[in-house]
This record gives structure tokens, sequence and C-alpha cells, in this order.
């Protein structure tokens, strides 16, 4: 049996990326160039009916387009450009599928699955709660008082013997310039100020990755704490991330959107007897919350779930009027050894001890509005909210069939009246006709 005839009748899997085929017949891509080794397939296929624009008939590319391939394109969204487009074209497919969290709208969708689809198999940490402070000291106060009250509640789950959990804090730092890592040193001595062991923290950015060969699932990892900016957003999943705190400072755009997703995933995929471990929390200040919002219904998005799957703790103040522009002195250069990047280091350890303590002593929970007993009692109101929210059913029973997200883009047509089964000719009746 001749290889031609081995690709046709066995099944074949070709694994290969983006960069390695999409091109104009560039010298660099060997894809497009030719290929000795594949010219008995070019013999067997004869000349290509569909040749691709200055790839030699030997070349790879163009032995996989006379196989007439089905494609499928993984993180789909990622490939919209002209050239990445014109890609799977080039491989003459016979069917091209499209993964991804985020279908384009010209996309036609064949199946999509849901947030509520995975709520309900205990996949993801949902709804995501949002807190909005007034400085960085609060936001790092407050996931440090968090991350150790959801802790307490995950040690005195009856299930925690078996199914162990360790919230884990993201704080994501977003320092001007290039990100160096004296900088990120300097943030986890101030976490250590605050009373937190050092081994208890952890910097992964581009430069460095101290979560190298940490099983941060093991009941002996002692890790707690992440600092991070963006090297965690995608290609790392830790289900034990619970909160994701950002330490920008309040004039900065707040960029959660590609990190969001890490914090997501519900550990061991069931739901715990603590209503505060199904749920994932955000911590920011911003003086422009409303900016930060979008941002956040970005990252959902991007994870394939929508603005329902969100809850602000607080309702947004209205944003003040724009004041009037006037003419800002240029500013000068900054004092040889300081740097922008430590804005976002702006905030006193002891302060945030002395925080801490009092809450811990705090006998009034109302004298505390932002204590981590309140902010729980907050995040599991607004769960209730939600898990009741995605039970109902929007309008007549067959809508159960079609995701939450797109049940108000389908366009629906009341049955005739003669179309009704007989127990439900009334026109109040929301349900009972024939399809």
């Amino acid at each position: 049996m001749s290889s031609v005839q081995l690709l046709r009748e066995n099944f074949t899997a070709f694994l290969a990326n983006y960069d390695s085929f999409r091109g104009r017949g560039k010298e660099g891509l060997k894809a497009y160039q030719e290929n000795s080794n594949l010219e008995p397939f070019s013999k067997a296929l004869g000349k290509p009916e569909f040749p691709i624009e200055k790839a030699d008939e030997t070349a790879l590319f163009q032995i996989i387009n006379q196989l007439s391939p089905l494609v499928i394109v993984d993180e789909s969204h990622h490939a919209c450009s002209e050239l990445s487009l014109e890609m799977p074209k080039n491989f003459n497919p016979c069917f091209v599928l499209d993964l991804t969290a985020t279908p384009k709208k010209e996309s036609n969708i064949i199946f999509y699955v849901d947030a509520v689809q995975l709520k309900k198999e205990n996949m993801v940490k949902l709804p995501v709660i949002v807190y909005n402070r007034d400085n960085q000291g609060e936001v790092l106060t407050d996931a440090i008082d968090l991350r150790n009250r959801l802790e307490e509640l995950a040690q005195s789950r009856p299930e925690q013997s078996e199914q162990y959990i360790r919230p884990i804090v993201l704080f994501q730092a977003q320092p001007r310039g290039k990100e160096e890592s004296t900088t990120f040193e300097k943030l986890r001595d101030k976490l250590v100020e605050t009373g937190i062991p050092a081994e208890q923290i952890a910097i992964r950015t581009a430069d460095v990755n101290e979560l190298k060969n940490r099983d941060l699932l093991s009941p002996d990892c002692p890790i707690r704490y992440i600092i991070t900016v963006n090297a965690l957003k995608k290609g790392w999943d830790c289900p034990f991330a619970y909160i994701l705190a950002s330490l920008a400072n309040k004039t900065s755009q707040v960029d959660v959107e590609q990190i969001l997703g890490r914090i997501l995933w519900l550990p061991h995929t069931t739901q715990h007897s603590r209503p505060a471990l199904n749920m994932s929390y955000v911590l920011t200040s911003s003086n422009d919350f409303d900016q930060t919002v979008k941002q956040i219904i970005k990252g959902l998005n991007s994870a394939g779930f929508s603005d329902k799957d969100y809850h602000l703790s607080d309702p947004v103040a209205p944003k003040e009027p724009e004041p009037t522009p006037e003419q800002l002195k240029i500013p000068q250069p900054s004092p040889e050894g300081s740097s922008d990047a430590e804005e976002f280091l702006d905030f006193d350890p002891q302060a945030v001890v002395q925080e801490l303590e009092r809450r811990q002593t705090e006998a009034d929970p109302a004298e505390a509005a932002i204590k981590g007993s309140v902010m729980l009692e907050q995040a599991e109101r607004a769960g209730q909210e939600y898990n009741a929210t995605v039970s109902q059913t929007a309008g007549a029973p067959y809508m159960q069939d079609f995701a939450w997200e797109v049940r108000e883009q389908v366009t629906t047509f009341k049955p005739l009246p003669r179309f009704y089964c007989d127990d439900a000719k009334r026109e109040d009746h929301p349900g009972g006709a024939k399809r």
C-alpha cells in the first residue's frame, strides 16, 4: 500500500501552530518550500487543483492542501487578521471547526456551552464578586483578610480532609516600564512586613518563575500569594486561585481582562458546603471604576462568560463631571535611583497590620463596613441571587435548549391557537405548545 493510500484510508492527526503556515511564501516558512521527501506524494496526487500562491508543488502546505483535510482551529478568536483568515483557506479543507470561548458575530455556531451549564456541572466559581476600594492599602488589607476567612471556611468543612482547599490571592502588579525583578522583590518584602511568611509568597513574571515544579494543589505547598503582571494570562490554571487583587495606581488603567480567567475554576469540580468557596473575587482601586468593570466584563467574555456572571458589592457612584482643562507643567525627570515602577508600592505595611488586628478584635461588624465577614455576607447574598436567576427559565420551556447568553438574541414567535395542546389553549399559558 502506498503512502498516499495510507494517508487517505487511515486517521492521521497533524498538529501545527499558526506561525508555521501563516504567510505568503515567505522565505522563512518551510511549509511553503520545496521538500524532496514529499516528491512521491506530489507525483501520486498530480497537479494541484487549488495551488497555493508561491508554494512549491512538493511543499508540505501544498501536499496537505491536496488531501483536503478537516481543519480544527483552536483559540480561533486569535486568528482574525487577513493572513490568519487566509491560512485555513489554503488548506483546502473539507470542513473547518473553530474552537473558541468568544465566537465572532459572523460565526456559524453549531455547539455552545454557556456559563449556566458549567455552573451546573460545578466547573466554575461564579458569580465573580467585584469590590472597589479607595487605595492600594485597602485592596491589600481586604485581600489578605478575605483570603484568611476563606481558608477558615475551607478548613471548617467536613469534606476538607478529602477535598483539600488552600485559597490563593493573585496580586496583579502593574508597574510602568520594564518588569524588573527587584521591583517585585520590594513588593514581597512589604507583604512580609504585614505578617505574611516569605515562603507563602511566589513571584511569576516574564523573567521570574517561582512556580516552576511547584504543585500548588498539594497540602504540603505553603504558597498563598502570587505576585504577577500578565504572565499568568494563559497556559496556567490553579483552581485554588480565588482572589484577583489589582495593585495598580488609582489613575492607571486596570487591565484584568487577560488574567481574570485564572480565578474562575472550581476546586474538585464539586459544590462546596460553604457557599463563599463557590465564588471568585476581584479587588481593585480605581478612579474610573466604570472602565474597570468593562475590563472585567471583557475578561469574562474572553473566558466564555457574559456580563450576567459578575456582581458589584456596592453600587457604582455616578462619575463626576470632567474638570475644566488646564495647562499642565512638563514633569521634571525622576531623581536618579527612583522608579515609576514603584507607584504600586504606595501603601504602609504597618497600617495594614493595624487594620487587620482591629478587624480581629472588632466586636460590632457594623463598625467595620469593609470587614471580611461583611464582605463574605455580601458575596453570599449575591451568590444566592445569581443561583436563583440562572435556575429560572426565560420564556417558554423550550428556551431551556438555548444558552442563557443567547436567549435574548433568539427570535421567537407565538404559535397559532390551533397548534396549542388541549390543556394549553389559554392565552396566558406560557408553554405546552407543540413545536
